[in-house]
C-alpha cells in the first residue's frame, strides 16, 4: 500500500528512489521483487488537489513495473492542515472512514487475486 504526500503534483523523490531500488533484479536468475505484487495508492496534500495527479504519476511507474494495481478506490486527502490536532499531528478526522474503506477494499483485492 502506497501512501504518498504530494509535492508539486508529483510523489516525493525519496519514494521514487525506493521504488527504483526495488525494481532492480534480485539476482542474475530472478526478476525484481515488485512484479505482480498488489498495490493500492493513497495520498495527502496541503492543497486542494489531494494528490490525484501525483497518484497518476505513481500508477504510471507501478504499471511499468508490472504491479497489480487496485485502481478503485483511491484515496485523495486534500487540505491536510485542516486535519491536525492542537499539537500539529495529523489525525485524519474526516478522512479516516475513507482510509478504512480503502484498506478493506485492498484486503478483498488481495484475497480475490488470480
Amino acid at each position: 500500500m502506497f501512501f504518498t504526500p504530494e509535492y508539486n503534483h508529483f510523489f516525493p523523490g525519496v519514494l521514487k528512489n525506493l521504488i527504483d531500488w526495488l525494481s532492480r533484479p534480485i539476482s542474475k536468475t530472478e526478476g525484481q521483487v515488485l512484479t505482480g505484487k498488489p498495490a493500492a495508492i493513497s495520498g495527502i496534500s496541503p492543497g486542494m488537489s489531494g494528490t490525484g495527479i501525483a497518484q497518476d504519476h505513481l500508477v504510471t511507474l507501478l504499471s511499468f513495473l508490472n504491479m497489480d494495481i487496485m485502481n478503485l478506490p483511491r484515496l485523495t486527502i486534500p487540505n491536510a492542515m485542516q486535519q491536525v490536532n492542537q499539537d500539529g499531528k495529523l489525525e485524519l478526522t474526516t478522512s479516516a472512514p475513507y482510509l478504512i474503506k480503502q484498506a478493506d477494499a485492498f484486503l478483498a483485492f488481495i484475497r480475490n487475486r488470480k
